[in-house]
């Protein structure tokens, strides 16, 4: 895996929400708690490929057609990747 750069909160330019991971592996978009590190998340750059670590958990975001949009362990398989 390559280097994980800094934190970023994630939020939406538009709404100005964060996505965070709730509690039950899901994420969702929500008004920002600066210092909740749910809302954190690493960036990873490996080959291309960027990867969104949560800080609060390590845990990855993901998205399949099977699943939908969640979080869950690294794998830094194809649906974790995004571009």
């Amino acid at each position: 895996m390559g280097r994980w750069e800094r934190l970023r909160h994630g939020a939406n330019r538009a709404t100005a929400d964060c996505l965070f991971q709730t509690w039950w592996g899901g994420a969702q978009a929500a008004p920002c708690e600066w210092n909740n590190n749910d809302c954190k998340w690493g960036v990873g750059n490996n080959s291309g490929n960027v990867f969104f670590r949560n800080k609060s958990t390590g845990m990855c975001l993901d998205d399949s057609r099977t699943y939908g949009l969640r979080v869950i362990g690294c794998n830094y398989g194809v649906w974790q990747q995004w571009r």
